[in-house]
């Protein structure tokens, strides 16, 4: 009788002091993932908007793209023209479709373009590289 006595009467080979110091863990544990978790959401909705923003950009650059380049195209033809050609003032253009349509752009204005797209660009990469390195801190 004394082997079921002893059965019955199991001594715990673990202290209850582990059981809360990995309980203790364990909850910092999750606390650490439900940060990481809600970092990468957040991440994940800067990268979306970044990826929209890029897009943007990109349709911004081929508009100016086919800008320039009627624009240079424009300039070959407007070489033929006399220097004290009178331009006509208050004439509507006629625009036979978007093909032939071609935009003048003055010289100060192409630099401006240029120069917007270049401090945008820049404005997004420093954007870009300072939310990165601010989530790694």
């Amino acid at each position: 009788m004394s082997a079921t006595n002893t059965k019955s009467k199991s001594v715990s080979s673990v202290p209850l002091a582990v059981y809360k110091e990995l309980a203790e863990e364990l909850r910092l544990t999750q606390a650490q993932l439900a940060f990481y978790r809600n970092c990468y959401e957040k991440t994940n909705q800067k990268q979306q908007k970044l990826i929209a923003e890029l897009h943007q950009l990109a349709e911004a650059t081929q508009k100016i793209q086919a800008i320039i380049s009627t624009y240079t195209g424009e300039e070959e033809k407007s070489n033929d023209q006399p220097e004290n050609a009178i331009p006509q003032v208050g004439v509507a253009p006629q625009i036979v479709d978007q093909e032939t349509a071609k935009i003048q752009i003055k010289p100060h204005w192409l630099a401006f373009i240029i120069g917007a797209v270049l401090v945008l660009s820049f404005g997004l990469g420093f954007v870009l590289v300072n939310s990165v390195a601010s989530t790694r801190r």
